[in-house]
């Protein structure tokens, strides 16, 4: 990468595109002060089999060097609901490509736009903050998702229970 501005192309994520997908978004929830406390083997069960399904109903876009395809940039998971109205599930940028545009252009994609309320099914404070210091007007519902777990695995959850970091707790 070049510290020129590259305008990011866009496709939809193919088979080639699931392990750097699916490995952002666990990484990236894991990291997450809203899985403080869960066991991993826990984490893992309920996250990935909640992911395949938000990934099963919605549409991943990847963000990519033009003039190389193979060169991801970031993606984001959206769709619309039966109303029109846009939701992410996660949005993703590369360490290498941030401050470049690229989440913005993500967005756009997904059809979000600046003071139209969409839904963030995960999404951290800061996260949501930056949205909407930009003009976005994100409605977090972080229990969406929960719509995808199988009995079994809401077992599994609810034998876990996940602890607040402290500074959130005050």
């Amino acid at each position: 990468m070049s510290d020129e501005r590259v305008e990011p192309a866009f496709r939809a994520a193919g088979p080639a595109d699931e392990a750097v997908v699916n490995s952002a978004f666990l990484r990236g929830l894991r990291e997450s002060p809203y899985t403080n406390g869960l066991p991993s083997d826990t984490f893992f069960a309920v996250a990935r089999q909640a992911w395949r399904g938000i990934r099963r109903d919605m549409v991943t876009t990847i963000a990519h060097v033009p003039s190389d395809p193979n060169e991801v940039m970031g993606f984001v998971v959206h769709a619309k609901d039966e109303r029109g109205v846009p939701g992410i599930a996660w949005v993703y940028v590369a360490k290498a490509w941030r401050r470049f545009g690229v989440s913005r252009k993500l967005l756009d994609k997904a059809g979000i736009v600046a003071g139209v309320k969409f839904a963030v099914l995960f999404g951290s404070p800061q996260k949501l903050a930056l949205y909407r210091s930009k003009g976005y007007q994100p409605a977090f519902a972080p229990f969406a998702c929960w719509r995808w777990l199988d009995a079994s695995t809401m077992e599994k959850r609810a034998d876990a229970t996940p602890t607040v970091p402290e500074e959130q707790a005050a």
